[in-house]
């Protein structure tokens, strides 16, 4: 399915034939071209036995440099979003997907990923290639070992919103951060009160705006596990929240009044 107009590619890495066939699924769902990663090493089931610390799979794994040859080669050059499709392998992706990911050009394009897995879920894994793909804009994944065709369709509807949304969020942080050091600011910048109470009406305005772009983030506040980086990422966004509300009293009490 290698469409010339297509814009959304499906990429994957299947050693069983599991992720190739929710792969497959995907693509159709997304309407997207399919590529297999091919292997020069075709894996046997005794390569893949994890319980076999010298098997072919377990070594790759604990080696990071190892970077496995791909027997073929995929040109996504006509393509904005390219979507990853691999088994977990100890809590990552295979090997071979980091081969493939440091053979392309990334530049401008959006990148998704899903994995398969026996119950470890996603993890890190999508994060981490996305460390090596330079220059594209990662918008996240999720484990589809067993979704239905609906399940998929759903989540790429999701994603795609959010795609869409990102793209007015870096201006409208830009935009508010103005009259927010303008309100910092007080009666040394604008002496008149008029000005002050326009002001923080107007980031009233584009807080909600925010809030209701990000409205997804504060819902998975009190879900999950919290690490170190994510307890000073959510200590940080809250206090934020805290000094933009008392920013909008401070600037429109009078008009209140």
């Amino acid at each position: 399915m290698a469409g010339a107009f297509a814009k959304t590619a499906v990429v994957y890495f299947s050693a069983t034939g599991t992720t190739e066939r929710m792969a497959k699924n995907a693509a159709t769902v997304m309407g997207a071209d399919v590529f297999e990663i091919q292997p020069v090493h075709k894996y046997t089931s005794a390569d893949l036995n994890w319980h076999d610390k010298k098997s072919f799979s377990t070594i790759e794994c604990n080696d990071p440099k190892s970077r496995p040859a791909i027997a073929n080669t995929i040109d996504l050059s006509g393509y904005d979003t390219v979507v990853l499709y691999y088994p977990i392998w100890w809590a990552y992706a295979p090997k071979i997907m980091y081969t493939f990911v440091e053979s392309q050009s990334w530049s401008g394009k959006k990148l998704v990923t899903l994995c398969t897995s026996g119950g470890s879920g996603l993890g890190r894994s999508g994060s981490d290639l996305a460390k090596y793909a330079k220059g594209a804009d990662f918008k996240g994944g999720k484990d589809f070992t067993r979704g239905s065709g609906a399940d998929i369709k759903n989540m790429w509807k999701d994603s795609s919103n959010s795609m869409n949304v990102s793209k007015f969020r870096m201006p409208l942080d830009i935009t508010m951060t103005v009259p927010s050091i303008i309100l910092m600011g007080g009666a040394y910048l604008f002496p008149a009160d008029i000005v002050h109470e326009i002001l923080g009406a107007a980031l009233f305005i584009l807080w909600a705006v925010h809030i209701t772009l990000n409205r997804r983030w504060y819902g998975t506040v009190f879900r999950g596990s919290y690490d170190t980086r994510r307890v000073l990422k959510t200590v940080i966004n809250c206090g934020i929240l805290i000094c933009t509300i008392f920013l909008m009293i401070s600037g429109m009490h009078w008009y209140c009044l």
